[in-house]
């Protein structure tokens, strides 16, 4: 299965609110043509404040908003905003992360590794 580009993601959360480019680009004072080169992948996804407006704007749930902060972070090539943020107030996860590593843990061990910790 394919993964949606960052684009492809907004368009459609923009397109589900009934929202046309236009009217995206005016609330988050940004130009049509930014909006349209962001979604059809000619302009790099967006991070920081431009991010988080259009999240704010298409009154995105958390998934949704996730999605396109992981998205925009990968297309990228960074870590998202607020975990990049997170893992440099609390170093000791770099160490937690080569361990994982070294050991070539998966994704379904380290969500077995959190399910653990839901009290915390």
């Amino acid at each position: 299965m394919r993964v949606k580009t960052f684009g492809e993601c907004l368009r459609e959360f923009r397109e589900n609110k009934g929202l046309s480019q236009g009217q995206l680009g005016e609330e988050v004072k940004r130009k049509t043509m930014t909006i349209s080169l962001i979604e059809n992948g000619k302009n790099n996804p967006p991070n920081g404040k431009l991010l988080e407006d259009l999240i704010r704007v298409l009154k995105l749930d958390e998934k949704e908003a996730n999605t396109l902060r992981n998205l925009s972070a990968i297309e990228r090539n960074e870590l998202p905003n607020d975990i990049s943020i997170y893992i440099k107030k609390n170093m000791d996860i770099f160490d937690t992360i080569r361990r994982g590593m070294k050991q070539n843990k998966k994704s379904t061990d380290w969500e077995n590794v959190f399910k653990g910790a839901k009290e915390l």
